[in-house]
């Protein structure tokens, strides 16, 4: 075992050491270690600002495992502690093993400035080997394969990252999910080995760059409010403003915009009839510029023509790219593996229907074949 005295322990888990580190100093020193065990594989995850009381989820804590030590980075005062190992982050001869990697990657890209390759994500591995349960959580994971409990704890993963000193269940919370990172991967990577799923557990870790969400806001998103679809063009139109309103506000408070205003709320404002001040509650409270802005979109006229749906349907494909939606449907029904692993919705976004001659051509340039 690596034998640190520089660091604070402040916890441990499994037999493993967990340090917090604060300073560059710390983060420094932990490179060194890194660099000298000559570490091939470690565990990544964060804990953030929670999505029920911020709207942006800014990254907090950074957990680093290794097979024998664990260390917490807090990330609060000092986004660019980061930079002494970002050179470690960004090797690919290091394999980083995360949980549900798309979003962590998202968010190490646009607050740490880390570009993080050589990733190898526990979740697609269990999509793989159980397509049909679908998102299996590292509990249940923990449990079939080493018959260990885990207390779920929703209320310490939705708990306030941001405050100072973390309570002692936020860090044993943050400690017990990172330590089994490793051995489940491992575990994981057995089976897709045996099973012959290890190709396409290649393909879905070089697509995860694919996955990553794009969090810019969207108008068109309204459409999922229940009760969209009862609505005339009109009112359709009105809610579609009220959304953009409430999302510009949520940005400039810094919270989530079911905290401006919930979708039922901009709902029965688009009806009309009622006025901002007879929808809001007691504890909602709006700035004059604020409601003048919401006013101001109430009292507006709006076209009554329709809107169109933008969503693109299979009859409206070229007709190669329906053969190659059904030969995917087909193929993952064979293998028994999810369709985005045989290959994903953007890559036949991405085809170039006249650079192919027939499906036949069309299909002898997929990876799979």
């Amino acid at each position: 075992m690596t034998k640190i005295t520089q660091f604070r322990k402040v916890f441990e888990v499994n037999s493993t050491p967990v340090y917090w580190l604060d300073t560059m100093k710390d983060v420094i020193h932990l490179r060194d270690i890194l660099k000298k065990n000559a570490i091939k594989k470690i565990a990544i995850d964060q804990e953030r600002k929670p999505y029920n009381k911020f709207y942006y989820q800014i990254p907090c804590l950074l957990q680093i495992a290794s097979e024998d030590m664990i260390v917490f980075i807090d990330l609060l005062d000092n986004q660019n502690i980061t930079d002494p190992i970002k050179d470690v982050l960004e090797n690919p001869s290091i394999q980083k093993i995360f949980f549900d990697a798309p979003w962590d990657v998202f968010y190490f890209q646009k607050y740490l400035d880390l570009n993080i390759n050589a990733i190898k994500d526990i979740q697609v591995a269990s999509s793989l080997l159980y397509p049909t349960i679908g998102t299996t959580s590292l509990i249940s994971l923990v449990k079939d394969e080493f018959k260990v409990e885990i207390k779920k704890s929703k209320k310490q993963q939705k708990s306030d990252w941001s405050k100072r000193p973390l309570k002692t269940k936020q860090i044993e919370y943050a400690s017990h999910e990172i330590a089994w990172f490793l051995p489940v991967y491992e575990a994981l990577l057995r089976k897709l080995q045996q099973k012959g799923l290890s190709p396409f557990f290649r393909y879905g870790n070089n697509r995860i760059n694919l996955d990553i969400p794009n969090l810019d806001y969207s108008p068109m998103n309204i459409r999922r409010v229940k009760g969209y679809d009862t609505l005339s063009n009109k009112e359709k139109r009105k809610l579609i403003q009220l959304g953009i309103i409430r999302d510009k506000l949520a940005r400039e408070w810094d919270r989530p915009v079911f905290h401006v205003l919930t979708n039922q709320q901009l709902l029965v404002l688009s009806k009309g009839g009622k006025t901002l001040q007879k929808v809001l509650t007691s504890r909602q409270r709006f700035s004059k510029n604020a409601r003048n802005l919401i006013n101001q979109a109430l009292q507006d006229s709006y076209p009554d023509s329709p809107i169109e749906n933008d969503i693109l349907k299979l009859a409206s494909l070229p007709h190669l790219k329906q053969q190659l939606l059904s030969w995917r449907y087909s193929a993952s029904k064979i293998h028994k593996i999810p369709k985005r692993f045989i290959i994903s919705t953007n890559e036949v976004d991405s085809f170039d229907e006249h650079v192919f001659s027939s499906e036949t051509e069309l299909l002898k340039s997929i990876w799979f074949n």
